[in-house]
Parts: structure tokens; sequence; C-alpha cells
């Protein structure tokens, strides 16, 4: 296609350049959970977390209630006395890492679950609240919201969610440290 108009041609330039630094995401298995707005992929990830938890037999409560003041908490599960807060991350193609965002520290849940999507592969880390270090953690200026940075080679080689059980045993060693 050409472009006469120099305005147009310079926008399609930087979208191209753009694409160029996404390129890990473009044909990859996950590269539709990029297109979702960010609300969006919140709401996919804790369905899918839901479905994990259910696939090993636990029943659970949703709070799916938009106010902040309403929702304490994403996911309960009564029988292990567990209410998680449920993040979904995609990986930025810059930094190779998943920023987390949003995390209220005085909300009620006691366990984060961090799902975090590369193009290829899915990442799951599940973590006491107590456990969690928010001194690590990057603080907005006059907010009440952390922010939680996981590098991929962090996670590369340890939390790979390839099967129901790989879910199972995080959620089972984060129980312990509740």
């Amino acid at each position: 296609m050409t472009v006469n108009n120099p305005v147009h041609a310079k926008l399609l330039q930087l979208i191209k350049d753009a694409r160029q630094k996404q390129k890990p995401w473009i044909d990859s298995r996950f590269e539709s959970m990029r297109s979702l707005q960010i609300d969006n992929r919140g709401a996919v990830g804790e369905h899918f977390v839901l479905y994990l938890l259910e696939s090993i037999g636990k029943k659970c409560v949703h709070n799916d209630a938009l106010d902040r003041e309403k929702k304490q908490w994403d996911i309960h599960v009564p029988d292990d006395h567990v209410k998680l807060e449920v993040k979904t991350a995609t990986l930025t193609a810059g930094t190779k890492a998943f920023q987390h965002e949003s995390i209220e520290k005085d909300r009620s849940w006691n366990a984060l679950v961090l799902l975090d999507i590369a193009p290829d592969e899915i990442y799951i880390s599940c973590i006491s609240k107590k456990d969690l270090d928010w001194k690590s953690m990057h603080r907005r200026a006059n907010s009440i919201f952390y922010k939680y940075d996981v590098k991929l080679n962090n996670l590369a080689g340890k939390n790979e969610l390839r099967k129901i059980r790989d879910f199972e045993e995080k959620y089972n060693a984060m129980l312990e440290n509740i």
C-alpha cells in the first residue's frame, strides 16, 4: 500500500516499529491475550484460576464486584480459609518482565496468585500475603497501590503451568504458609 500523506506515513512507520518490538507476540500461542483490554485480561485470569481450583476439587466463591470497596478479594476458597487476590500480566517485550499493577495491601485477601502469560507459555505463582516482600515493591506516590514486577528469568524452569498438577503443587505449598 502506497501512502502519499506524510502524516499518515509517519504514523504507519511508528506502528510498524512498535510491532517489531512486539515480535515475540506475533503469531504466538497466546497472542490474543495481548489484544484484550487490561480489565478483560484480569477477568480472564480470575476465571482461569477458578477453573484451576475447581479442577483440583476446590469449591470457590468468585467475587466479581466492580466496586473497589466491595471487592476485598477475588476468589474465596472457604474450606482452605483462603481469600485470593489474582493478578494477571503479559510479558513486556522490552523488559522481559510481568508487571502486576494495583495490588492493595489493606484489602482482606491472604494470598496472591500471579498468572503470567508469555507468548507461548503460562507461569503461575502462589504466594501468601505474609510472605510478600512489600518493601521491594514499587508504591505509587500518594497511592494505596503497589506494583510487583517479576522477571521472566526468575520464573523459567520452575513456575511453568503445563498441567493442573503444576498449579496444585504451588497452591498447596502456599497453603502451608497462610
